[in-house]
């Protein structure tokens, strides 16, 4: 049984108009978040789970119903019937950063209950964050999802959206390219790891080259000129080999650091810590104050 607000009737509308902008797309994100490959975050507390989804439809909201079913199918399978599954699913077709957080365009919201007989099971699935592509035809959508099926309410953690790798990325460039594949621009990481290749091999070969010219000069005095000036050739190409090798490096080490990778996703620590602080009253005495957040 699906439940509807009004405001769902027209943002049923707007999507019908988002569609036809993300239409000219083939991926949500340049990069593919760093959680689609298996990295997923870590809950604070063992209320819950986040769980990966991969669907298809010829629809991006086909596909992201499918993949929605998969998460209450495999709670069937695990625990009999779903007796009741709370969902609510935003369904976004624009996505952008501001202020380190992903905003998004929300096209409309769903409620969806189920229930049946039997001892009763709740199971509580939010999607945190969607990766999709289009092929063939196709939309092949990636969820991320917090989910728990615990008979209480489970704790779920705030998260945030984080592209940005800074120190990280500059430590892991040290080695050139590792910073980039480490924030998931796997291509751009292997051009910059042939490039420096490039570079080291030509300065291998040019002094290579010039040293056999600088001997060739001892053993043939009559062709010394021809020799010395092929020498200098090589050493000026070893001068070039030398500076693309270093603004290779340079730019490997401003790319890791400032430029954005995959997004991802960061659970924030839960402030559930104990604080006392100074307190004063209206009398104008001094106290304690003790604070404790759940």
């Amino acid at each position: 049984m699906i439940l509807l607000k009004k405001q769902n009737i027209v943002a049923l509308l707007l999507c019908c108009f988002c569609g036809t902008v993300v239409a000219g797309q083939t991926q949500s994100d340049k990069i593919r978040p760093t959680w689609v490959d298996g990295f997923l975050p870590i809950p604070t507390n063992d209320t819950y789970i986040f769980e990966r989804k991969t669907a298809q439809g010829g629809t991006l909201d086909e596909a992201r119903s499918n993949c929605y079913q998969q998460i209450v199918d495999n709670s069937t399978n695990m625990a009999g019937a779903v007796v009741y599954a709370d969902y609510v699913s935003n369904k976004n077709a624009h996505q952008h950063y501001s202020n380190g957080r992903l905003q998004e365009e929300i096209d409309y919201i769903y409620q969806s209950n189920s229930y049946s007989k039997g001892d009763k099971h709740k199971l509580y699935a939010i999607c945190v964050d969607e990766y999709w592509e289009y092929k063939h035809g196709m939309y092949y959508v990636t969820r991320l999802y917090a989910k728990s099926e615990l008979h209480g309410k489970p704790i779920f953690d705030e998260v945030e959206y984080n592209n940005k790798y800074g120190v990280e990325g500059l430590v892991r460039s040290l080695v050139p390219g590792w910073g980039q594949i480490y924030k998931g621009s796997k291509i751009k990481g292997g051009l910059i790891i042939a490039g420096e290749a490039l570079g080291i091999g030509g300065i291998v070969l040019s002094y290579s080259m010039k040293a056999s010219y600088e001997k060739l000069m001892k053993e043939d005095p009559k062709h010394m000129k021809d020799y010395s000036r092929s020498a200098d050739m090589w050493q000026n190409i070893g001068y070039g080999a030398i500076a693309f090798t270093a603004a290779v490096y340079i730019y490997n080490l401003i790319d890791a650091a400032v430029a954005p990778g995959a997004r991802r996703v960061i659970v924030l620590p839960r402030q559930n810590a104990l604080t006392i602080a100074p307190a004063f009253t209206t009398e104008g005495s001094v106290g304690l104050a003790m604070k404790y957040n759940f």
